[in-house]
Formats: C-alpha cells, structure tokens, sequence
C-alpha cells in the first residue's frame, strides 16, 4: 500500500490525521487552534497547480506536527517533524525538532487523498455539521470545489 491520509473529527475542536505509507503509521492529533483541514486542501491545490513546496500544521496543545512536502524528480518528497511548541506561531527555536515521518509518493496521489477526504466530511457532516464540530472554522467548500474540478481535468 502507498500513500493514504484519513482525517477524522474526534469532537468538539479536535480531529485525528493518520499518515499511512507502506507497512507504517503517524498519527496527529489536530487542534482547532489552527485551520489544518483548509491548509491541507491549499497544500494539494498548489501542488497540483505547480508549487515546489507546501507546507501543513496540525496543532496539538502543546506541540505541533509540521508536513513538509517537496516535488522531486521522482515525485513528491514529505517529511513530518515534531515541535514540541508551537513553532509556526514563532515559539520554540526552529531547528528543535524530531522527524518523525517520511517517504515519497506523487502529487496526482496526495492531491487524490486529500480530495478523498474532503469529500467523506462534506458527505459524513455538511458543512455546517462540520462548523459546529469544528468551532470556529468553516468546512473549505470553496477548495473542495476547486480540488473536484483538477479532477476531472486529469
């Protein structure tokens, strides 16, 4: 098996992303405190739009995972690395951190992942299901749309 991705509301402001490649596993819980569901589907539109590199957070309180992703020759690179504050938010020296995940995969494939579960929330809450588990943050409808309409450019 390679690269999978499943994102799951946990409960009120928490979800869990699980990053499967392979016979492995990471998994991360996600904080309301940041919009993680809307940068993932930001990171496969401008992957799938060209970019060299994208770059996801998911919040933990406290800590965080950062999901580096990098187009190669071969593909698309990702690294997780583990902050045990929250680094994006400038806390924590910026090289203090752990890796703790990585492999290769291809665009077409996270961007499919991605897109994959975007769809099962829209389909498991609607969008407004979502804004209630999710508190303050809406379901990116407008990505999704977006992300839909790659695909059927393929």
């Amino acid at each position: 098996m390679g690269f999978k991705l499943t994102y799951e509301l946990q409960g009120a402001g928490w979800a869990l992303a699980r990053i499967r490649d392979k016979d492995e596993h990471l998994d991360v819980a996600v904080s309301y405190l940041r919009d993680s569901l809307r940068e993932l589907a930001e990171a496969a539109r401008a992957l799938a739009a060209g970019a060299e590199f994208a770059r996801v957070v998911f919040m933990d309180e406290p800590g965080e995972i950062q999901l580096l992703l990098n187009r190669t020759d071969n593909g698309l690179s990702y690294e997780a690395r583990r902050f045990d504050d929250w680094n994006s938010w400038g806390m924590g020296a910026p090289d203090r951190f752990e890796v703790v995940f990585s492999g290769v995969t291809t665009v077409q494939r996270f961007v499919g992942e991605v897109t994959s579960q975007l769809e099962s929330l829209m389909q498991q809450y609607g969008a407004s299901g979502y804004q209630e588990r999710w508190v303050n943050r809406d379901f990116p409808e407008d990505l999704l749309a977006q992300l839909r309409a790659l695909g059927k450019a393929d």
